[in-house]
């Protein structure tokens, strides 16, 4: 199981596949496993990160449940960590789609084009 500590809290990830990075972002009640379908196909393509965002199953549970900030700081950390950024980003829902524009919003250099669906 990978683990990184970024922002004071230890997130799950996964790393696959090769190319240009991209980011997957669950949104809330679920984590990484509901891209499970989608991956291999995308692995293909993009080198693929896909996290439980922290409070959600694999990762530290924090005192608090998190904010739409930190969600984007510790995608963005995260990205830093693993040699990942820039990386194109991808939110399901509501926190993935904010704390991907976080991302791409607080530094040029962290993010591409944001997708949300």
């Amino acid at each position: 199981m990978a683990v990184a500590r970024v922002n004071d809290v230890d997130l799950y990830y996964e790393v696959h596949g090769a190319g240009q990075p991209l980011a997957l972002v669950h949104g809330s009640w679920v984590d990484a496993s509901t891209w499970g379908r989608v991956v291999p196909g995308l692995a293909e393509s993009f080198r693929l990160l896909v996290y439980d965002r922290r409070g959600h199953s694999r990762s530290e549970r924090t005192e608090t449940q998190g904010s739409m900030e930190e969600d984007g700081d510790d995608l963005a950390a995260l990205l830093e960590y693993l040699d990942l950024a820039p990386a194109h980003v991808v939110g399901r829902l509501c926190p993935g789609k904010r704390g991907g524009r976080t991302v791409a919003g607080g530094s040029p250099s962290r993010g591409r084009p944001v997708r949300s669906r």
